[in-house]
């Protein structure tokens, strides 16, 4: 890849893309370059990995709220009930403990338990992870991670990279993508 870069920096008709393969060349011999090739390379910042235990995460969180109530309502029973701890009727009325001024409307110890806490809590919970994780981030790090060198490039995957490109319109013109989508090609023959 060197040999290309050096070839089109010395005899490339284009200025642009002369200078472009000299500030490529500085680059491959910075201290950051080599930074993030080791950082990349390190197994346990896999980054495929990690963004499969976020979806399993985000998953089995929805998984609890749609369907985990009825086995934590069991789970809660138990621990009262082998603590002496007095268990309310899901069917009364719910009373708070704290005496409100204005006049609420009444609810039960059921909807209270459901809606008001373990529906918002689980609510807080994915809204968190989904701030975090957006769609637009989980598909950039799923991209970045099919370049990662491990297991010999094991990972490569040319439609997420050709992906990975189109986040960067500024980088990558219409002509530019065909092109590397032939350069991706040729390095998987080449590989």
């Amino acid at each position: 890849m060197t040999d290309v870069l050096e070839d089109i920096e010395k005899e490339g008709i284009i200025p642009k893309k002369r200078a472009k393969s000299h500030a490529l060349m500085d680059y491959l011999d910075s201290f950051e370059f080599a930074f993030s090739l080791y950082l990349m390379k390190r197994k346990d910042q896999d980054m495929l990995n990690a963004m499969k235990q976020v979806r399993v995460c985000k998953t089995r969180v929805q998984t609890m709220r749609d369907e985990g109530r009825e086995s934590l309502l069991c789970e809660v029973s138990t621990f009262c009930n082998v603590h002496g701890i007095c268990i309310p009727n899901m069917n009364d009325d719910f009373k708070a403990r704290e005496r409100s001024r204005r006049k609420a409307q009444q609810i039960n110890n059921d909807h209270h338990f459901r809606m008001e806490i373990f529906n918002q809590v689980i609510d807080m919970q994915l809204q968190e992870m989904n701030s975090h994780f957006t769609n637009v981030n989980s598909k950039l790090l799923t991209c970045i991670a099919c370049s990662s060198p491990d297991d010999s490039f094991s990972s490569f995957n040319k439609d997420r990279l050709m992906e990975f490109a189109t986040f960067y319109p500024s980088e990558f013109s219409n002509v530019e993508l065909l092109t590397l989508d032939d350069q991706l090609e040729n390095y998987i023959v080449d590989m």
